[in-house]
Formats: C-alpha cells, structure tokens, sequence
C-alpha cells in the first residue's frame, strides 16, 4: 500500500535536515541505507488497515517537521545521575550522539568491547557487516533506521568474564523547541559460553516532540546467556518505535524485560527465533499507560528447532484513557518437536475509559509439543479496595497500593538486584506521583 500522504512525509521532512553531517560510512553501509530510503518510498507508514497496526495510527507522525539533531547537551535540570545503575558500565547518547563526558567506561575488562557503531563500521568489520545487512527490511520503520543510521553501540563479549558485568546503554533524546528524530542501532554480540547484562534506557529531556526510531539487534553463540532490559520513561509528547531481534543458537539463553511507561505512542517489536537445539528465551513485560497514552508490545517467538523453551509473561495497568496493545504470537515449525512455549498477557483496566486489545496467537505445525497461551483482563476488587479504606487509607492511595502489587510479581522476575531496585524506583515513582 502506499499511501497518499507519501509526499509529506518522514522521509521528506527528515531530509530537509544536513544529513549529509551524518559519520561517513563504508560503501556497504550506504548501500543499506539506500536500501531504507527505496523501501520506506514504496511501502510507506504502516497503516491502521494493515493487521500488524490496526490498532496502532501513525499517520500523525507524517504531519511532524521532525528533524536531526546536532546537540548533545543537556541542560542542569535534566541531570544524569537519577537514570544511572549503580556499578554499570554506562554509554550516554544524546539525541542520538555518543557523549564520552557523561560516560562511564573506565573499568572496562578486555574481554569485552563496547564501541560507537560508526568506529567499527570504518575498519569494515565483516562481524559488524553480517549482523547489520538483510536483504530488505522487515517493514518501512526498520527501513527508516536503515536510511538514517546514526551513531549506534556495539558490544561484543569474546570470552567468559570473571566477574558480573552490567552495561548501561543510557539514550537522552529531546529538545526545548525543535521536534527531533533519532535512530538508534545497537549490536550485542556474544560469543561461546559467555554470559552479559545489558540495560537500554530511553528518557525523554524537554517537552518538546520526538521521534525515537530504534533498532537492537542480539546474537547469542552456542552457550551463550544475555539478560536485556529494555526501559522506556520518555516525556508524553514522544513517540516511540522499537525493534528488537535475538538469535539463539544451540544451549544460548536469553532473558528479556520490556518496560515502558511514558511516550505518546509506544510501539515494542520483540523477534526471538531459536536457530539451534535446547535453547531458552524469557519474555517478561510491564506497561503503565495513562491520560491519552499507547502502548503497544508485540512479540514474535520463531521455534525452528527441537527441545526449545519460551515463557512469556506481560503486565499491564492502564488509567485515565490510555490504551493498551498486546500481541504475542509463537510460531512452532515442523521439525520444532519437544517445544516448550507458554504465553499469558494480564492487564490491569482502573478506568471505563481505559481499553486493552489484546491478541496472544499459537501456530504449531509439530506433533509433539506442549503449548499454553491466555489473557486476562480485570478491574480492582472492590472487596480489597473496601479493605484498606476501612483502615483509613484514602481510595486513591488504596487504588495505588493494589495496583503496586499487581505489578510486583513481574517485576519480581528480574533476577539482577541492581536493575530490580531501579525499576521499583520508576514504578513508586509513576504510580504514586501520575
């Protein structure tokens, strides 16, 4: 489909920026990103006639002069140090520029690399090249991160570490007056049997519009097990699109967690596709949508080969009239027998005005598996509720309470301490403060 508003859209207002400042890139690179810009001129914004996005409108985006932004600074009242982990290694992007100042990697062990994307990228790293090159793009918002690749992070852990590493992908993205778009690209990369935690922070800095256009991209070698913590608390007058895909080879482990509770529109795209035996990915999720908030996660969990485990479990509260979007599909192919695959999706409505669409999808074309999918949706016991105001407690602080508890069995599931203290942190914060 392309629709008719082509002419205004992203691509053209984003092009009457300098893009020509962008780093310079190898031949390879900049063949990807005409690739982008050809795809995203034929297919367009996804529309609401499309399954993948009906319930999710992006046509207000073609109406925003967004713009690539030159800055990285960030004023006092938008100080660093509450969005920091406490030990982490940590990478500061500012509007979509690797800042050094506000970075931390000062106790960096040598087994690990942690880099721009664009420093690799101008040795032509063939790792860098195999990872980042399709044939095309998946759809038109990925084709728009091909097209305006900017600074991105790789990581790549080459032997087993002697100790814990937590490393904190930190993205500041806004500006007082100017609507600006960025386009995230990160790359984990590890290698036999080693074992990493990376945290990807996304924090809204003004109030101004924003585009945030990401793309992370996983591989994890045969034994390999990563824990990735997605977290998205930007401003509510962003939008937000992100995409990640993992790969697992034989024994990997992946444990994942998605947690997003600001922007306009949010939209999470989790691929997970196990291309060896006996591996296991943990899909857990949280989302807090209020006022005129959207939130939309959907997952994609490809089962290709035998004796494979996902366990995917999503949460969320919404209030006021923010919506929530839910769709979880596993794919299990023939020869993907012995799979293990549970789904559930529980949401939370404090609202009459408040609305979930929820779709958890089951496609199994193996005999010998064992596969499990459900959602729920439910408002606040009225019993519980009575409880605690007979204990003098006020409605909306008692409303507050349960809901808390509701989200603390899946915030419970993240098993590193450090990262489960923050996410209490934001979640005392957004629901005792909204």
């Amino acid at each position: 489909m392309k629709p008719s508003i082509i002419e205004e859209s992203l691509i053209e207002s984003i092009q009457e920026s300098d893009v020509s400042k962008l780093a310079d890139l190898p031949a390879w690179m900049q063949d990807l990103r005409e690739k982008g810009i050809e795809y995203y001129q034929k297919q367009g914004l996804p529309s609401t006639h499309d399954e993948d996005w009906r319930y999710t409108n992006l046509q207000p985006l073609s109406q925003i002069k967004f713009r690539l932004s030159e800055s990285t600074h960030v004023k006092s009242e938008h100080r660093i140090d509450p969005y920091r982990i406490p030990g982490a290694l940590e990478l500061v992007m500012v509007n979509g520029h690797f800042v050094a100042d506000y970075s931390r990697l000062n106790q960096l062990p040598k087994e690990l690399t942690v880099t721009t994307l664009d420093s690799i990228s101008k040795g032509n790293s063939e790792s860098i090249q195999s990872l980042l090159s399709q044939k095309e793009p998946c759809n038109s918002l990925q084709a728009l991160n091909w097209a305006f690749l900017q600074q991105g992070i790789f990581i790549h852990l080459q032997k087993p570490l002697t100790q814990e590493v937590l490393v904190h992908l930190i993205y500041l993205n806004g500006q007082e007056r100017e609507s600006i778009v960025s386009f995230p690209r990160n790359i984990i990369l590890l290698e036999q049997h080693t074992q990493l935690t990376v945290v990807e922070s996304h924090i809204g800095i003004g109030e101004s519009e924003c585009l945030n256009n990401g793309f992370t991209e996983i591989a994890l070698r045969a034994g390999a097990q990563l824990t990735y913590c997605k977290i998205q608390q930007e401003n509510l007058q962003s939008y937000h699109v992100h995409q990640a895909r993992v790969q697992l080879e034989r024994d990997s482990r992946v444990h994942t967690f998605s947690f997003s509770v600001g922007g306009k529109l949010t939209r999470n795209n989790l691929n997970i596709t196990f291309q060896g035996e006996s591996a296991e990915a943990v899909l857990n999720g949280f989302y807090y949508a209020r006022q005129n908030q959207l939130i939309d996660n959907h997952t994609l969990v490809e089962h290709l080969h035998p004796n494979c485990h996902s366990n995917q479990l999503y949460k969320g509260i919404l209030r006021d009239r923010g919506r929530g979007v839910f769709n979880g599909k596993i794919y299990v192919h023939p020869r993907a027998q012995k799979t293990d695959a549970y789904q559930l999706n529980k949401t939370l409505l404090l609202s009459s005005e408040s609305q979930i669409d929820t779709k958890p999808q089951l496609e199994i074309f193996a005999d010998d598996v064992k596969c499990t999918h459900g959602a729920t949706i439910g408002q606040i016991d009225p019993d519980e509720l009575f409880y605690l105001e007979s204990r003098a407690i006020p409605k909306h602080q008692a409303i507050n309470m349960l809901s808390r508890g509701f989200a603390n069995h899946v915030i419970l599931q993240v098993k590193q301490m450090k990262i489960q203290t923050y996410l209490n942190a934001l979640l005392d914060h957004v629901l005792f403060r909204s």
